[in-house]
């Protein structure tokens, strides 16, 4: 949860996204793939930019849906 202040009214939050490397497809990297998946759905959803970082996400392929 970010702390509030009273003379701010949003948040600039940088965050970094661990993948597997290109090409590897085991249980460990589809694992990881998916719980960073899930983190960054969870900054998505209130983030103003949500259709950036969803296009960003397709472009990663990190989507088998």
């Amino acid at each position: 949860m970010l702390r509030k202040h009273s003379t701010k009214s949003k948040s600039v939050i940088y965050d970094f996204v661990v993948l597997p490397a290109v090409g590897a497809e085991n249980s460990a990297s589809q694992n990881l793939m998916k719980a960073e998946l899930e983190r960054v759905d969870d900054f998505c959803e209130l983030a103003l930019n949500r259709r950036d970082v969803e296009n960003q996400i397709d472009k990663l392929g990190m989507r088998y849906e």
